[in-house]
């Protein structure tokens, strides 16, 4: 391990036809959170007070054997909706950096995507019901290792990377979004990041 943890969970892609398929994972740590839940600051959990988070929008993102991303079609902030309904494949990335204090801590993170109004959006689940877009998994900070080299103790913030690739795309109709990230249930302003559906052109009117 170099310190830095990829968090892969692959969803897989709603259905265009009955709208049934639910998000889902093969990662067992991965959970959906149907009903939403208190969000806020808790002035107790100093991991989320310290830590540094950036997001990215991307068409497809990995993590290679030493966590190094490769990312593709990346920085993008406005995407279309297809003629199915479907956007095109859309992957979230988030990089959280927390400092040697809190080597070998569990970090719990939430990712959940927020339509206009604010309000957590829901799409069809396997059985038709609505479910809330947000996921969440456990990760543990790790001590930045390089074999073969020496690293003084303490001296570089462990990185925690979450990959989320939704490569079948999302039901999603035309208007404004954000991805909101979490850490032990609490958010910061600039823990989010906005993009735009567009809606197909309008035809030409003839006579």
């Amino acid at each position: 391990m170099d310190g830095r943890i990829s968090s892969q969970p692959e969803p897989r892609r709603w259905s265009q036809g009955d709208h049934s398929a639910g998000l889902e994972s093969d990662d067992d740590d991965v959970h959906r959170w149907p009903g939403g839940g208190a969000r806020g600051r808790t002035d107790a959990v100093s991991l989320a007070d310290e830590a540094r988070v950036s997001l990215m929008l991307a068409d497809f993102a990995n993590a290679d054997a030493t966590g190094k991303l490769n990312i593709i079609g990346g920085g993008w902030q406005v995407t279309a909706r297809l003629s199915t309904g479907m956007t095109p494949p859309i992957c979230v990335i988030a990089r959280v950096e927390v400092p040697a204090s809190h080597y070998g801590e569990q970090i719990a993170w939430s990712m959940s995507l927020l339509g206009e109004a604010g309000d957590v959006v829901s799409l069809p689940g396997p059985s038709g019901e609505l479910q809330a877009l947000r996921i969440q998994q456990l990760a543990k900070v790790e001590k930045p290792n390089v074999p073969g080299l020496f690293l003084p103790p303490n001296s570089l913030r462990s990185q925690v990377q979450v990959v989320l690739n939704f490569s079948g795309g999302l039901l999603l109709a035309p208007g404004a979004y954000s991805w909101l990230f979490e850490i032990d249930g609490n958010e910061e302003p600039h823990w989010n990041i906005e993009f735009v559906v567009l809606g197909p052109p309008a035809q030409p009117v003839i006579g």
